[in-house]
């Protein structure tokens, strides 16, 4: 499916419906919102046709509640609507809206996905050519029989964790430049833990990159964030809006790599472990000492360049995804896109039984990762069951 076929039929901004009030029109950001990377996370949500999804009025109906609702939810996220200030320590909350797109795509969704999944098309369905300042963008896809969409107490956070002049190596955001980048999606079926499907990964991902390929020893290390809520012992962080995580590198050196799966699962279950412990025990000051400290090891390792083979990884486990609802019941899929940069994202499969993994590596690493013996033997093809869709 090529550009071509998707054609934008309306471009505009959706505001809140109510106006902000006055003294909610600056949100100062947090320590972790200004170190936080400033890029956007894009999602898919696709959904299932049905008889009535197949009129084109009932999907121009719905388009509009969408907008409608939207613009109410922005009301009470609010900063959504707003912009970035010019030293990126608060966010003009002034309510000048986020882009929203409706595009009709010229092929029947059935047909896209039962001919195999492929990665790099999805990203035709993301929103592009708009202002890097906006915090929020919206794009329904309306296929020839069903439509596809995805949509998304502020001020305590910045109040704990003021944003403050900082020194020393920082984390830029991942570059877009250099080797190409191709992303690839499976699913590990029934996994014991999320711990040893991404253990799992990595230990895959360091056999490839063995002494034999680059004539040397390398150090490994793995990159992952670890939610701050629900492991602080103080309950105003529990529903926390906002970037409240710490990433942390599970390491091993040149010298002391191993092949054995349960030594890779070992050191990232000691590092979680560890990590959250001390999240448990830590006061204000902790935390914000745990996370500079953190953040600073991430900097110096992505420094090291050549010397050792980094994989920055995520995971939107447990994330309430296939319970969004805006109008065509839930969700039958959820998925990421390709990047443009290396990266591990995990996520539950919507029947809870299974971990998919998009894997993004360089073009000849990708190659190697994806006819490996393991990876062949212990995943699946993300597939989709279409025999049963109302046409």
């Amino acid at each position: 499916m090529a550009n071509s076929d998707i054609q934008i039929q309306l471009r505009k901004m959706v505001k809140p419906s109510t106006r902000t009030p006055n003294h909610l029109r600056s949100l100062k950001l947090s320590l972790f919102d200004q170190v936080a990377p400033h890029v956007f996370v894009p999602i898919l949500f696709h959904y299932l046709p049905n008889s009535e999804c197949n009129m084109e009025g009932i999907a121009h109906q719905r388009c509009d509640k969408l907008q409608k609702s939207l613009a109410q939810t922005l009301t009470r996220f609010y900063p959504l609507a707003g912009r970035f200030s010019k030293d990126d320590l608060s966010i003009n909350c002034s309510d000048e809206g986020v882009e929203y797109v409706e595009s009709k795509v010229n092929g029947d969704l059935a047909e896209f996905l039962h001919q195999g999944l492929k990665v790099e098309l999805l990203n035709n369905f993301l929103p592009t050519d708009m202002p890097s300042s906006l915090l929020l963008r919206v794009q329904v896809n309306v296929f020839s029989w069903t439509t596809k969409g995805c949509l998304p107490s502020f001020g305590h956070l910045p109040l704990l964790f003021p944003a403050r002049v900082l020194s020393g190596p920082q984390v830029s955001p991942p570059s877009d430049t250099g080797p190409k980048i191709v992303t690839k999606s499976a699913t590990f079926i029934r996994p014991t833990r999320l711990v040893v499907v991404l253990s799992f990964i990595w230990k895959v991902l360091v056999d490839n990159n063995s002494s034999a390929k680059h004539g040397h020893s390398r150090g490994s290390c793995l990159l992952f964030p670890i939610n701050l809520r629900g492991k602080s012992n103080m309950p105003s962080l529990e529903h926390a809006l906002g970037n409240l995580y710490v990433t942390v590198a599970a390491s091993l050196e040149a010298n002391k790599l191993r092949k054995e799966l349960n030594d890779f699962v070992n050191v990232v279950g000691s590092t979680t472990r560890d990590t959250s412990a001390s999240i448990g025990k830590a006061s204000i000051d902790d935390l914000t000492s745990m996370f500079v400290t953190y953040g600073t090891e991430v900097a110096n390792k992505l420094g090291l360049g050549d010397e050792i083979d980094i994989y920055p990884s995520t995971s939107w486990c447990r994330f309430p995804w296939y319970e969004a609802d805006f109008g065509w019941g839930n969700p039958f899929w959820v998925s990421s896109v390709s990047k443009p940069f290396q990266v591990i994202i995990l996520n539950d499969t919507k029947d809870g039984d299974g971990i998919e993994a998009w894997v993004s590596l360089k073009e000849n690493d990708m190659a190697e990762f994806e006819t490996d013996p393991d990876i062949l033997s212990t995943t699946s093809k993300v597939e989709f069951d279409t025999s049963m869709w109302i046409k």
